[in-house]
């Protein structure tokens, strides 16, 4: 016996404790699959080489037992309490219980298994929350399949409740006791019921069923419990792995001793048993992975993915010897792509669990490598979650050196990230990785002291500042990420002794000292709890009582190593202005208590006077407010003695500077320079800004020097009006917080204020003035408008009225808002991104437009000044500058909501400032009115206004949107036309908000105001428009060129109605003629008069269309502007809609339905004018269009109405309605014929185009609720009556009609992306609906077909196309009988035209039906379409009242002929392919009553009096009827043969054949036999040799050759099949070059007789044979049916690789494709075929199939179950007629390949060994057997394979290790590798496996995971059963 590898490794669960296992069951189940004691003993010898090995110590302890053991043999009040409550009762409620019912529930089932079985199963179920029962007598007999489809069921009507995700208390542990429950389970049965192979393959059987339904309850419970399994049998096969390597050590020390007894003997059963058991657990683990988990891992359902990937993360970690290998980390690495958060975090975190173990790593290297990319793009994902533990990940990547340094460049830009999450993470990564090192292992172990320490990292976090060095807030960013993880930062005496140079061994640069001083401040304010990077959500922090007192400590231990520095460390940076505002604000987080304390006041007092000194040695705003800061905190902040000296040395400071202000004013009196003064302005307004300084002295000096000195630099004005305003405010405080007020103080006050006003209105008035100010300017009149605001606010009368203070209040006059609001226009005009590289940068948050326009806000938000004027001001720049300002005005727009106040007036008003601007632009510049940019700003300022207005505010602001829109609409016809685009780009935008009642009314306002004397231009412009479209529709676009060609200006002269001439501009009329018509349209009730107008509007519109391109105006108008093109296209949908909504009542008929048609046709047609004339670009610019499906609904409505109104007058069920008595009747008709073939055409030409086409199909009104059908049944219901019938221009128009139509239902029913019929089918509805079309069609076919081919050879030759009528209801035909919805229907109620047909005369249906020149031809033709003379044509007749109108309108029809060969052929073939459809039987999806239903129907009504299915033809009689038909399909048959591969595929062929040979058989009976002799005996009979006393079985093997084929095979997908046949070709080759004919009754027995009567009806008759006069069936049995075995032998063991080893052509060009039911898109469909992989009979399966219709509808277009269904059928349908044929050449091929020296033939009557040549006995065909089995069962034994020589190609029994005959098959390799495995060196052959005689499932000997583990595996996997077996249970075969 061979030694054998193990079974391949496959899938991996969380481990679970359990109790240590006593002692081994010696007894085990043999394998459900069948595999035997072979197997076991290969397993068992294998695992002696290969058996996974693993120390106990890799194991986790076992839960404790004695608890789970008292938890059993506790209290009996317990155990009663156990035995009262039902396990899905504890499982709810009660998980302490588990225990004690599962060890109950385990002795009953060794009681009896299957009421426990099934109580089991009960508690399954209603763990799913679903309550299901079944008896336990009949669980043998149960169908998986048929219990979950019942529970899906229950679903779907709400029976279910869903436990796991209730909120219910009591079951609130629901997921952990049932977890629990299968763990305990799982333990509990380890000694017995875990092994049998029956308890628990079952309950996976139904677990893994219940995970793929549709119900997402069963899903996520199916899933729980699966996935526990695993983790539990991991658990027990732990423990089973550490008893085994226990018996392992114990028996190798037992061979030591060379002693053989029974102790090696009983060691070695135990070693064997537990290594059979552990595969078993294995093989239940893969079960689970590969039916659960490979489909769960990508549920819909997020949570369920989630627990996959947690689940498999612990198994791989858990069982490394069975799940760590690619198979399985692949899924850990696509699952990084998920699109749920929650399960990439999942993946995430189960990896670094992995790498966490070093022993994993050289393992996941390939992994790695293949997924580390995808880790580090991770780090940046858009969940934070995600992100942090990505970068986590990272860190265990770089810890075993798995990625290089310079993958980690992108992480480190995240250092500087918003979410503080990620960058901290990232931190973290770059402390272990950069600074300290802890990755890099050439670093010694040996490392300094901690001081020194502190001092390297410091100095690798140095270096990394230095990248960031020019930016201090990037520098912060990355301390704040570093410093919870580097300890040096906290290390504040090593940072000070570096600052202050202490160590000779670091030198430290400028840009080094710097940033060491930023890290010092930056760590200072972390350790005492300041955030150094300011939050997201700005929420104050709290903190906990232990982080106080850590920041509390912090804040000591940084005042003790400060407090001797700290004055040195100033004195030493005290002239760096970077330093020092760092190192001052250090003081503000220092614990000042500390210097009494400690007796360091010395210290603190230099502290002061630096600080002190710092303020009068730098003017920079940063290091003034530090120093300020600093003072103010030591002043209060210290005790005692030391803030006596803070305060002291605060007013010191305070003094100082108001003389030095007073200096500054005296030397710019004295004209000394401006610098002191603004250094000390500055040093002002930073100490004021904190606190209240005394200088009214010098307040009037700075009066004094505004005044005088109007030209000093505008920093210092700016600066000198800041002090006054914050002098006047500290002054004001003062006073409201007095208790008395003194009438001195206040006159004061007033008189400050009001020098201060008068100094800023000095300002205001002469900035207002300059045009244009540089950036410094800027800076000033941005100062002034806020220092303006903020006075203005301050002092704001709704402040102060009703108070003692009211004198206080004050409000600007008119004049200076205005003047205010167009200074701050001024600065918001300017952009923020004007580089000046002279303008100082320090203040510029305070003087940028984010900051006036704040000022201004805060005015009207507070009522500070009049809303009416500045609010709409504010609100009309609401989108002209960026994103700053549209924050701050939409804050203002919720302020003023939250008021009520009145915002209508307000939005109106901004809207009307917007326009007016855009106004005012139009008159200065030449632009588009309706493109330029003033323009589109107030558009867009309409649509942020409207859009303010959603959900409940559209109610509560109805009134105030009314107002919007009625002032809105007044204001546009106060000057129009002038402002009439004030509509279009303010108003239109709130109407939306409207309801409809409202909307109504604003149009009723809308036509009063153009009615009104005020709107007199507005109102000429309406009469000349009308005018002109009565005057000049008449002219042609040639006409109008001579006019505008003689014309000035472009302005033409024409003839009004009453004679008088007048002037239209043709350039305005061009412009608003779309528009107008749509007014028209809009405003007029629908009549005659409307309809004419329209009518010649139109036509007006296609004279102009025509024109465009001869004049360059006219095409930029009508062409080239989006906007009138636009409203052209507009004008058709609004027409259209109009159109397929009119109802005429039928005594008013009238002249409408003229106009209505001619207005059909001609709007559709204005597409092609003002569009495009092509197609394609037609559809494109449709499709672009968002109401392209209310044009596609409109459009068929439209053209249904019209068909109406043809209906009514072909009927002539209504002769009084005479129209005009100008018209004739047939006028009348055939320009009603016109119109609507003019506009079927252009919806045929639509629907050619496949975007138009697929778009179509997603119409529900058209296609799913059967708008298409409606419109089809119509049309084919139209019926030419007397005395029209007589006209053959009206019959041919009206066939053309129904010809024209079918074709748009057949690229209907042939598109790629949406199954049409599919969509039909899914309501009742419209299924009957489409049966009825099905009917027409049929009736119409009936009526075709059953012409007089004379009358109508006759009439074709007339000069009126009748259209491809009858091919196009044939290809219909075709598709219908394809289809599983309408087989049946059309089998009842069409298979007795189909014998009409087939009874014909021999020689009629020869010339009909197999001829290339067939006596009838339909032709096709295209209608020129001229909507100019259509419309023309009904607009006269309707003028001319009494006059008879005697011209005719033609158009000319531009013929489309096929030749009548190809006519002939494609007619034939349809033919042939109806019958193979209708033939065609599948037992999977067909009803065993319709088995052979055709063939039936056939020969009732054969039986039956057929000349009224043909009316118009004669069939034969009924004595020779039989023969006749038979004759007839011989001759059908040959020629269907010669139209092969062009017109017809092989396939059809076949079928057709197949229904021949049955016909046949079946009229042989004894009834006819006289008749058949009779017929035997003529030139032209049957032959007497194939007469048959008794009708053979339909169903048997001859008899339905396709139902054996879907009965043998499993199928794959299929579409088209067209196989190149090398062999056949050959052999035909021969034989045709040699005039041989093989006789036809070795390829098919009976039929050689039949070959006669093909040859002389081929000989005297037929003219397609591509080989007259040769035998037919010759060449059918070496060309068609040799090609057909061969494809069967290549697929006939079919799988999913039947296209691999099948040639598949793509013959599209030649030969007409089989309708193509492309439900789904390529990525649907490769989903769907990987699903039939592991679903192979997935349609019997109705809770799978609801499953997969879910999964592929979120892939592309909608599957809904029943279409999968049908797609599943119809595919099964196809691959049936491949498989048809390839069984039969498999056989043929088999016999051919025995060679001749084994089994000579038996001589026939027509066979010698004269026509036998040399060379050829491998090609001379053997009789063939019905299939490959029997063949092989006539094969004897010759010898063992390792006795007797194998090769390749021979025949070779094989068995198992008991000698039973496990199957038959060929030899395929004896040489070289198979997967791996030396064949000579293992001596082991390949085969292919024919006959199998033991289950599918069955375990092969040598398996692995690329060639499967069973035989169906490998047939699945390799597309045929191909296994390799040993030598040794090999026999040869040779024939008897």
């Amino acid at each position: 016996m061979e030694d054998l590898p193990p079974p391949s490794e496959t899938s991996a669960p969380r481990p679970k404790r359990t109790r240590v296992q006593a002692q081994t069951s010696e007894k085990q189940a043999s394998k459900a699959n069948g595999a035997g004691a072979e197997n076991r003993e290969r397993t068992s010898e294998a695992s002696d080489q290969t058996g996974r090995e693993s120390s106990p110590d890799d194991f986790e302890e076992a839960r404790p037992g004695a608890k789970r053991n008292r938890a059993y043999e506790g209290t009996t009040g317990s155990a009663h309490k156990a035995t009262d409550q039902s396990l899905i009762e504890v499982i709810k409620s009660n998980g302490k219980l588990i225990p004690q019912v599962v060890k109950l529930w385990v002795e009953r089932y060794e009681k009896d298994r299957k009421p426990a079985m099934v109580e089991l199963l009960m508690i399954l179920f209603e763990a799913c929350g679903a309550k299901y029962y079944f008896k336990g007598d009949f669980l043998d007999e149960t169908d998986v399949d048929d219990v979950v489809v019942a529970l899906v069921n229950l679903a779907r009507r709400g029976e279910v409740e869903d436990y796991q995700n209730s909120k219910k208390k009591d079951v609130k542990n629901f997921k952990d006791n049932l977890e629990s429950f299968w763990d305990t389970l799982v333990c509990e049965c380890q000694h017995g019921p875990l092994f049998d192979q029956v308890l628990f393959d079952k309950c996976m059987d139904y677990i893994i069923a219940l995970s793929c339904t549709p119900p997402r309850v069963y899903r996520q419970v199916a899933s729980l419990m699966g996935l526990q399994l695993v983790t539990s049998f991991i658990t027990v096969a732990k423990m089973l792995g550490a008893q085994r390597e226990t018996t392992r050590r114990q028996l190798d020390a037992e061979k030591k001793k060379r002693t053989e007894g029974p102790r090696v003997e009983s060691l070695n059963k135990r070693f064997s048993m537990t290594h059979e058991k552990i595969t078993v657990l294995e093989e239940m683990m893969r079960k689970i992975f590969t039916g659960l988990f490979v489909h769960r891992y990508r549920d819909i359902d997020p949570n369920i993915r989630t627990s996959c990937i947690q689940s498999l993360g612990a198994w791989i970690l858990s069982y490394p010897s069975l799940f760590l290998q690619d198979l399985y980390l692949k899924y850990l690495g696509w699952t990084l792509n998920d699109k749920n958060a929650g399960v990439r975090r999942a993946s995430i975190f189960a990896l670094q669990t992995l790498y966490e173990v070093d022993d994993n790593v050289p393992t996941l290297g390939l992994f790695t490598e293949r997924f580390s990319n995808r880790m580090i793009e991770l780090a940046d994902d858009i969940d934070v979650s995600v992100a942090v533990c990505a970068i986590g990940l990272v860190k265990q990547l770089l810890r075993h050196q798995l990625i290089p340094d310079d993958d980690l460049g992108p992480l480190y830009d995240l250092l500087i990230d918003d979410p503080p999450e990620i960058r901290h993470a990232i931190g973290a990564l770059v402390y272990d990785h950069l600074i300290a090192q802890k990755f890099n292992t050439s670093q010694s172990g040996t490392k300094g002291d901690e001081n020194s320490s502190s001092e390297v990292h410091l100095g690798r976090m140095l270096q990394i500042l230095r990248e960031f060095s020019t930016d201090p807030i990037l520098s912060v960013y990355v301390i704040d990420d570093v410093w919870e993880y580097m300890k040096a930062m906290k290390d504040w005496k090593c940072i000070i002794s570096m600052l202050l140079d202490e160590n000779p061994l670091i030198e430290l640069t400028d840009e080094d000292a710097t940033n060491l001083v930023r890290l010092l401040c930056a760590s200072v304010k972390k350790a005492v709890g300041e955030r150094i990077v300011p939050a997201t959500d700005n929420r104050k922090q709290y903190y906990s009582k232990a982080q106080k007192e850590t920041f509390e400590n912090n804040r000591r231990d940084i005042t003790v190593a400060m407090m001797k520095n700290y004055p040195l460390l100033l004195r030493k940076f005290m002239a760096d202005k970077a330093k020092v505002p760092l190192l001052v604000e250090i003081i503000l987080y220092t614990n000042l208590e500390l210097y009494s304390l400690k007796r360091q006041e010395q210290n603190f007092k230099n502290v002061l006077l630096l600080m002190k000194e710092a303020f009068f040695k730098h003017g920079e705003k940063e290091a003034l407010r530090s120093c300020v800061r600093a003072i103010n905190f030591c002043s209060t902040e210290s005790q005692g003695e030391l803030q006596d000296f803070a305060r002291n040395k605060l007013k010191e400071l305070e003094d100082e500077l108001t003389a030095k202000l007073k200096t500054a004013i005296k030397e710019v009196v004295d004209g000394d320079d401006e610098y002191s003064l603004l250094v000390n302005s500055k040093r002002l307004y930073e100490l004021q800004l904190s606190r209240a300084v005394p200088f009214e002295s010098s307040y009037g000096d700075i009066v004094m020097v505004l005044s005088r000195f109007r030209n000093m630099e505008d920093e210092v004005v700016s600066f000198l009006l800041l002090n006054m305003y914050l002098h006047l405010a500290w002054c004001l405080h003062s006073i409201v917080n007095s208790e008395t007020v003194s009438e001195a103080s206040l006159s004061s006050l007033l008189a400050k204020r009001n020098t201060f006003f008068e100094q800023l209105e000095h300002f205001l008035n002469t900035l207002t003035e300059v045009e244009e100010v540089d950036k410094r300017g800027n800076q000033l009149a941005c100062r002034v408008c806020t220092i303006l605001a903020e006075a203005w606010f301050l002092f704001r009368r709704t402040n102060y009225s009703s108070t003692k203070l009211e004198r206080l209040g004050y409000c600007p006059d008119k004049s200076i808002l205005e003047k205010f609001w167009k200074l701050c226009e001024q600065q918001l005009h300017i952009s923020d991104e004007t580089e000046d590289e002279d303008v100082n940068k320090e203040y510029i948050e305070e003087t940028n437009r984010d900051a006036v326009m704040i000022a201004a806000a805060k005015l009207v938000a507070s009522d500070a000044v009049p809303k009416e004027y500045l609010g709409p001001e504010i609100i009309s720049h609401f989108v002209m500058h960026g994103a700053g300002v549209a924050e701050i005005v939409k804050n203002l727009i919720t302020v003023l909501k939250k008021k009520d106040d009145d915002l209508s007036n307000i939005f109106l008003e901004a809207l009307k400032r917007a326009y007016h601007r855009h106004m005012v632009e139009l008159s200065t510049s030449e632009v588009n009115p309706l493109t330029s940019k003033s323009f589109l700003e107030c558009k867009d300022l309409g649509i942020r206004l409207s859009g303010t207005f959603v959900g409940a505010a559209r109610n509560k602001h109805r009134s105030g949107i009314l107002k919007i829109v009625k002032d809105g609409l007044d204001y546009a016809f106060v000057d129009a036309p002038r402002q009439l685009s004030f509509l279009e780009g303010a108003v239109l935008h709130f109407v939306s908000k409207l309801p409809t009642s409202d909307v109504l009314d604003i149009f009723s306002r809308m036509r009063l105001a153009m009615e009104e004397p005020s709107c007199s231009y507005a109102q000429e412009q309406v009469i000349d428009l009308i005018s002109a479209v009565k005057g000049l529709h008449g002219l042609s676009s040639q006409e109008l060129h001579k006019l505008l060609r003689d014309s000035e200006n472009f302005t033409i002269h024409f003839l009004k109605e009453k004679k008088s001439m007048t002037k239209i501009d043709m350039e305005k009329l061009a412009r608003f003629l779309p528009l107008h018509l749509i007014a028209v349209l809009m405003s007029s009730d629908t009549d005659e008069a409307l309809f004419r107008y329209l009518l010649s509007g139109i036509r007006l519109l296609h004279s102009l269309c025509d024109l465009a391109p001869r004049h360059i105006k006219l095409e930029q108008i009508l062409l080239d502007d989006v906007k009138v093109s636009e409203q052209l296209i507009d004008l058709v949908f609004y027409l259209l809609i109009v159109l397929s909504g009119y109802k005429q009542e039928t005594q008013k008929f009238g002249t409408l339905s003229l106009m209505h048609s001619a207005l059909v046709a001609c709007s559709l047609y204005l597409l092609t004018g003002c569009i495009s004339s092509q197609w394609p670009d037609l559809v494109h610019v449709l499709l672009a269009h968002p109401k392209v499906d209310i044009f596609m609904d409109a459009a068929f409505g439209a053209v249904h109405v019209a068909i109406r109104y043809l209906d009514i007058k072909l009927s002539a069920q209504h002769p009084d309605l005479c129209m005009k008595p100008s018209l004739s009747a047939e006028q009348i008709i055939n320009y009603l014929c016109q119109q609507c073939e003019a506009s079927l055409q252009f919806l045929q030409s639509l629907c050619q185009q496949k975007m138009f086409l697929e778009r179509l199909l997603r119409n529900k009104v058209l296609c799913e609720k059967g708008g298409v059908l409606f419109l089809a049944r119509a049309i084919l219901k139209l019926n030419v009556t007397p005395p029209f019938v007589e006209s053959s221009r009206v019959v041919a128009a009206v066939s053309r009609l129904k010809a024209k139509f079918l074709s748009i239902l057949l690229n209907l029913c042939e598109a790629e992306s949406v199954s049409y019929l599919d969509e039909v089918a899914r309501s009742p509805g419209s299924l009957d609906l489409a049966k009825s079309v099905a009917s027409e069609i049929f009736e119409l076919l009936k009526i075709e077909l059953g012409k007089d081919p004379k009358h109508l050879a006759a009439f074709s030759h007339g000069s009126y196309p009748i259209g491809f009528l009858q091919l196009n209801a044939m290809r219909l035909a075709d598709i219908f009988s394809d289809d599983s919805n309408f087989q049946c229907y059309i089998t009842i109620y069409f298979t007795e035209v189909l014998t009409a047909i087939l009874s014909l005369p021999h020689e009629d249906f020869m010339s009909s039906w197999c001829s290339s020149d067939p006596p009838v031809r339909e032709d096709d033709s295209t209608l020129e379409y001229d909507s100019f003379a259509a419309a023309g044509w009904v607009l006269d007749s309707v003028a001319s009242l009494d006059q008879p109108n005697e011209t005719n309108l033609e158009f000319n029809l531009i013929p489309n002929a096929l030749p009548r060969a190809s006519y002939a052929h494609q007619r034939t073939s349809l033919f042939v392919k109806i019958i193979a459809n209708l033939h065609c039987f599948n037992p999977t999806i067909c009803e065993e009553q319709e088995r052979n239903l055709f063939l039936h129907k056939f020969l009732e009504n054969l039986q039956m009096n057929l000349s009224k299915s043909l009316p118009g033809v004669s069939t034969t009689s009924d004595a020779p009827k039989a023969a006749n038909v038979c004759r007839n399909l011989r001759l059908l048959l040959s020629h269907a043969e010669s139209l092969i591969p062009n017109f017809l595929i092989e396939d059809d062929v076949q079928l057709l054949r197949m229904f021949f040979n049955q016909l046949q058989s079946l009229t042989t009976s004894a009834e006819y036999e006289e008749n058949r002799v009779q017929e035997a005996q003529s030139p032209e009979g049957c032959s007497s040799l194939l007469l048959r006393k008794e009708p053979p079985n339909l169903n048997d093997r001859h008899g339905n050759l396709k139902e054996e084929i879907f009965e043998d095979y499993s199928f794959r997908e299929m579409d088209q099949f067209y196989v190149k046949s090398r062999h056949g070709e050959d052999v035909m080759t021969q034989n045709r070059g040699e005039g041989k004919g093989i006789s036809g009754t070795r390829a098919f027995g009976g039929l050689r007789e039949i070959d006669r009567d093909v040859q002389n009806v081929e000989t005297s008759c037929s003219d397609t044979c591509s080989t007259r006069g040769k035998n037919a069936v010759d060449q059918m049995d070496n060309g068609g049916f040799l090609r057909k075995y061969e494809q069967i032998k290549e697929g006939g063991h079919g799988g999913d690789t039947e296209d691999k080893e099948v040639e598949t052509i793509q013959c599209e060009e030649k030969q007409p494709r089989k309708r193509k039911r492309t439900l789904m898109n390529d990525k649907q469909t490769t989903m769907i075929e990987r699903a039939l992989l592991d679903e192979p009979h997935m349609q019997r399966n109705a809770a799978l199939i609801q499953s997969w219709a879910n999964k592929l509808s979120l892939h592309g277009s909608k599957v809904t179950p029943a279409q999968l269904k049908n797609w599943l059928n119809n595919r099964k349908v196809r691959l049936a007629r491949a498989r048809a044929a390839k069984a039969v050449r498999t056989a043929i091929e088999v016999e051919n390949a025995i060679p001749d020296q084994q089994c000579e033939p038996p001589l026939g009557p027509n066979d010698s060994p004269a026509n036998e040549s040399p060379g050829e006995d491998s090609h001379v065909p053997r009789k063939a057997s019905p299939d490959p089995e029997s063949l092989l069962r006539t094969l004897v034994v010759v010898g063992r394979a390792d006795f007797v020589e194998c090769n390749p190609g021979q025949y070779v029994m094989f068995v198992d290790a008991q000698s039973q005959e496990i199957g038959r098959g060929k030899v395929y390799q004896v040489e070289g590798e198979w997967y791996g495995w030396n064949l000579k060196e293992l001596k082991t052959c390949v085969l292919d496996v024919y006959e199998l005689k033991v289950g599918k499932e069955t375990i092969l000997p040598y398996r692995s995971e690329a060639a499967g583990i069973s035989f169906e595996e490998a047939e699945t996997k390799i597309g045929v059963m191909r296994v390799m077996w040993g030598l040794i249970r090999i026999f040869t075969l040779r024939p008897q």
